[in-house]
């Protein structure tokens, strides 16, 4: 039964992971990026969606490509080399988006590093928002020797550490934090220009299960995309008149491919409870009855096929 159980529960992590995956592809498009830019990262607050898709994200976004940790190497950064850290007790650990963009600043242009990670374990058995931060700073420390050398401190360039969680508890649902680096004069009146500090802001954003009437626009978008529950076909529909997203072939093959995902993995976890309600109900027949496993099947009246498919994990 052991064997059994270890193997149906890597079959669900790989249908778990593969839907991760699907979720990271889908939010890597430059439509889904430039709108959680423009709502969530004050560089792009008075920027059109289209100047963010064709101006100011800057090449192709990475997925799953990046090394998290400090032994990947760091030269490989955003290069489109796949840079994997494997740690001894970790396993693969990248950030699930990385790419730069250019940001309109007093005339010129400046360079964000900006992380997008899709979340949907929200209890994972420390806070997210620490996990954010521990991003941001090895984003910064990542750039020495590509970015800035020895002491060109001044060249560093500001991160962001976007985290899109889903399935989170109700308190938290339909909300958006945001952690970023402030001055405070605590004595005199001396104040630091905000570019010397301001580099490095996280985003937590929760998305919600009942999104339908939601005002916030970017979270009932992204809780459209990332939802467990719509059909493909309405999905794109509600993103495409709600949004005005153009669904061209390729996101309208990955939304295909992330509903049957989706599908797959309830219709198993569904599967598997019902399985274990069965085991429980034959071992409490087997133990009070002081019966064999065949016994207790039939007293349960389990077909000749339940029974085969039952009996071995017994």
């Amino acid at each position: 039964m052991g064997q059994e159980n270890s193997l149906a529960q890597d079959i669900q992590c790989s249908k778990d992971a593969q839907y991760d995956a699907a979720c990271k592809r889908l939010l890597a498009y430059k439509q889904f990026l430039a709108r959680i830019m423009q709502r969530c990262v004050v560089e792009f607050k008075d920027c059109t969606i289209d100047d963010i898709v064709n101006k100011y994200i800057e090449g192709e976004p990475l997925v799953a490509q990046i090394g998290v940790h400090p032994n990947t190497s760091n030269a490989d950064l955003i290069t489109g080399m796949n840079t994997e850290d494997k740690s001894l007790n970790e396993g693969l650990v990248t950030y699930d988006i990385m790419f730069y963009a250019l940001a309109p600043k007093d005339g010129s242009l400046i360079k964000l590093i900006i992380n997008v990670e899709a979340q949907n374990d929200t209890s994972p058995g420390y806070p997210l928002t620490k996990r954010a931060l521990y991003y941001c700073g090895r984003m910064l420390s990542a750039q020495y020797g590509r970015e800035f050398v020895k002491s060109e401190y001044d060249r560093l360039k500001k991160v962001y550490s976007i985290w899109i969680c889903t399935d989170g508890p109700l308190y938290k649902q339909n909300t958006i934090n945001i952690y970023s680096v402030k001055e405070d004069s605590f004595i005199g009146e001396h104040t630091e220009p905000m570019s010397n500090y301001d580099l490095l802001t996280v985003v937590m954003i929760y998305t919600a299960d009942d999104f339908m009437d939601l005002q916030n626009d970017i979270i009932k978008m992204l809780s459209v995309l990332l939802s467990r529950n719509l059909a493909a076909k309405e999905r794109m529909n509600i993103l495409e008149d709600s949004f005005d997203i153009a669904m061209t072939e390729k996101v309208k093959q990955e939304v295909d491919k992330m509903c049957n995902l989706s599908q797959g993995v309830r219709a198993d976890g569904r599967a598997e409870g019902e399985l274990k309600e069965r085991l429980k109900n034959v071992k409490a027949i087997m133990d009070s009855l002081k019966v064999s496993a065949l016994e207790a099947m039939n007293i349960l009246k389990f077909s000749p096929e339940e029974q085969q498919k039952l009996l071995p994990l017994l």
